[in-house]
């Protein structure tokens, strides 16, 4: 039964820090959106055997296997700050330009994701919009949440799709967080009731007894000594 509860605690406070987690990235989206135009490339990566999802309707029926040929200009690149991370995907397909932005936010890892898909035909501009790939993918936008860069206002659309691996490290740490504060207020208001003499549990006066009257649980010894339930 004891460790039942125990799991049970365990994964209360794993799950607050999974929504702390999206909390924190949804929070970089909208204040750090827009870091593929104010920081110019800082790493080339290696190019992956296929695209991190899937292409759009506009797209060509071409995988990213089949671009990896030098006269395509296939490459990828990455810049990044402290709370966001952006993987560019260009390539050349014919006379037109298959562009795919991978926007990563979180802190201290990177929990969550959205992409941009481009399609940049010869003398037209296709863009992949929100019916074209779907919430998971491009991310979700709430009404009212726009930003302003250089004069342009745009909509935020708040990443929805995990990085897992990202989103165990973050979860774990402000799991951690969340646990160290509620043990942190439980030891305080403890510490409280043990000074006005009342039962830490119940906060029934207790006076000199050594367990208490109503709820039968024993009294830590005022020189703090921790208390110990009776089963």
């Amino acid at each position: 039964m004891k460790v039942l509860c125990a799991a049970i605690f365990a994964s209360l406070f794993l799950a607050g820090g999974a929504v702390v987690s999206y909390g924190v990235a949804w929070w970089a989206a909208y204040r750090f959106d827009g870091l593929e135009v104010r920081l110019p490339p800082s790493e080339t990566l290696a190019v992956p055997d296929e695209w991190p999802m899937p292409m759009p309707d506009e797209w060509p029926p071409v995988s990213i296997v089949q671009l990896q040929d030098p006269s395509r200009r296939l490459e990828v690149t990455r810049e990044s700050d402290a709370m966001s991370e952006v993987r560019h995907y260009t390539a050349m397909y014919k006379d037109d330009h298959l562009y795919l932005h991978e926007t990563r936010f979180g802190w201290p890892a990177r929990a969550a994701c959205r992409f941009n898909p481009i399609y940049q035909k010869f003398r037209s501009f296709v863009r992949g919009g929100p019916t074209d790939i779907g919430p998971w993918f491009r991310g979700l936008h709430l009404v009212n949440a726009t930003r302003t860069f250089r004069g342009w206002t745009e909509p935020v659309y708040f990443p929805l799709r995990p990085i897992w691996s990202g989103l165990i490290i973050d979860s774990t740490l402000y799991a951690g967080l969340l646990f160290g504060a509620y043990a942190f207020v439980g030891f305080t208001i403890r510490a409280r009731r043990m000074r006005r003499g009342v039962c830490v549990r119940c906060q029934y006066p207790v006076g000199i007894s050594p367990v208490c009257t109503e709820c039968g649980m024993s009294i830590p010894k005022r020189g703090g000594a921790a208390a110990k339930e009776i089963a």
